[in-house]
């Protein structure tokens, strides 16, 4: 996903970090909250573990 992010100018790969995958959102302007809260979840779910998934799936916030 990160390769197509910085398509969209909010978006860039930070300098020191973004070599392992870390992409920076400009929220100084404006900040969709749900876009937000999808890219977190995108996130999470690319690298929870097994388990971790379940329980989000089942709505197990506790553990997520």
């Amino acid at each position: 996903m990160q390769p197509a992010l910085p398509a969209d100018a909010r978006f860039c790969v930070p300098a020191y970090t973004g070599h392992n995958g870390w992409i920076l959102l400009d929220v100084e302007q404006h900040v969709d909250w749900d876009e937000v809260n999808d890219l977190l979840l995108a996130s999470y779910r690319h690298f929870a573990l097994k388990g971790m998934l379940k329980a989000l799936d089942d709505g197990d916030r506790s553990t997520a």
